[in-house]
């Protein structure tokens, strides 16, 4: 039985949170490289520390949301969503008290990658435009701003793309600020796909997806699915299980209702 929307989307985004916990590690949490007992530095620990407690919070709490057994149950658990905000704070404290450590860029990163608004992430943003520019660590914050409502997201993303020298993160850049355009410019927002496919198709994702497919199907979106296009024709049953076409239709007016439950 489907549950209200509102929850759907929170179990969406739970999942989606949850799976980002350790794909990002990828592109280089290389705070503390050796594993020796005590060899990491202050910072590393702090930061693996803080890290940790939010990866737990949020694990504890998918447990129980998932243990829910009603509507009210699962209304009252949202209220105790573990928010990136109450961590960010912390981790904006250790980069600015250890700024040369490894760890800095790392806490850095988690801050616009999760938190993605408000001070805490504006703050972590300029930081890391202002003392780490050239890192091979900015993929994570390439992908994080294109669904970020960060008032510089797209002026960052053009930085990134004209200085970043690691061609990953150019074109992680590249396919994020066609997103962030495309609020706008649809128009420019082809240009930066049909750019992303030419010169950074083989780029992959942090879901080992090939920005070449991305851009595609956003393409085939602007150009064949705005207002005004011809829909693509599609088959399907109607309740009654009779096969129809969409083109049976042409010339009627229909409502076509998508949707799924996660």
């Amino acid at each position: 039985m489907r549950g209200p929307p509102n929850f759907r989307i929170l179990r969406q985004i739970l999942s989606i949170t949850l799976g980002l916990l350790v794909p990002w590690a990828g592109f280089g949490n290389q705070a503390a490289k050796d594993d020796t007992p005590g060899s990491a530095s202050t910072a590393a620990k702090r930061y693996q520390a803080v890290e940790q407690e939010y990866r737990t919070a949020m694990e504890e709490f998918s447990k129980r949301y998932s243990a829910a057994k009603t509507d009210e149950e699962r209304q009252a658990l949202a209220k105790s969503y573990p928010q990136p905000q109450k961590y960010s704070g912390r981790f904006l404290e250790l980069a600015e008290k250890f700024p040369d450590d490894p760890a800095a860029l790392d806490a850095l990163v988690w801050v616009v990658q999760n938190a993605r608004f408000g001070p805490e992430a504006e703050k972590a943003l300029a930081t890391l435009l202002a003392k780490h520019l050239n890192s091979e660590k900015l993929g994570p914050v390439c992908q994080a701003l294109q669904y970020s409502p960060l008032p510089n997201a797209e002026r960052t993303l053009r930085q990134i793309m004209e200085k970043n020298p690691h061609r990953d993160v150019q074109g992680l850049a590249c396919f994020a600020l066609a997103q962030v355009l495309r609020r706008n410019s649809s128009q420019e927002s082809e240009r930066f796909l049909d750019l992303t496919i030419e010169k950074y198709g083989e780029v992959r994702t942090y879901r080992d997806k090939k920005l070449a497919e991305l851009a595609e199907a956003n393409l085939f979106e602007l150009r064949e699915l705005g207002i005004g296009k011809v829909a693509p024709d599609i088959e399907g049953e109607d309740v009654d299980g009779q096969r129809f076409k969409l083109s049976d239709y042409r010339g009627k007016v229909v409502v076509i209702d998508f949707w799924g439950d996660w």
